[in-house]
């Protein structure tokens, strides 16, 4: 069974194992994990309680890892090893982007 919550209620997550230990997960009404441990259960008043044993609890697949500099730059600097490439030319100019 799959259970797909939104973050507008808080959720406990119960009993799930993570290397050997059995923990509870909490999880505020923002979504944000506010606690991963023994204790988790006493950090929020969850309104949605998930049997956590046999499941397994993994975050959104959401790529946050993004090369959003290397779109904007490409062409600047062609023909250049990598490392000259990046310590002359991207992290010089990276160094001033800002937002």
């Amino acid at each position: 069974m799959n259970e797909i919550f939104s973050a507008q209620r808080s959720v406990l997550i119960a009993g799930v194992t993570i290397d050997g230990s059995t923990v509870d997960i909490a999880i505020d009404e923002t979504g944000l994990i506010a606690s991963i441990g023994e204790d988790a259960r006493k950090t929020i008043d969850a309104d949605i309680v998930i049997d956590g044993s046999d499941r397994l609890a993994v975050p959104g697949m959401v790529n946050t890892h993004t090369h959003a500099a290397m779109t904007l730059l490409r062409g600047y600097g062609d023909d250049m090893l990598l490392q000259d490439w990046l310590s002359q030319k991207i992290w010089p100019l990276e160094a001033h982007l800002t937002g």
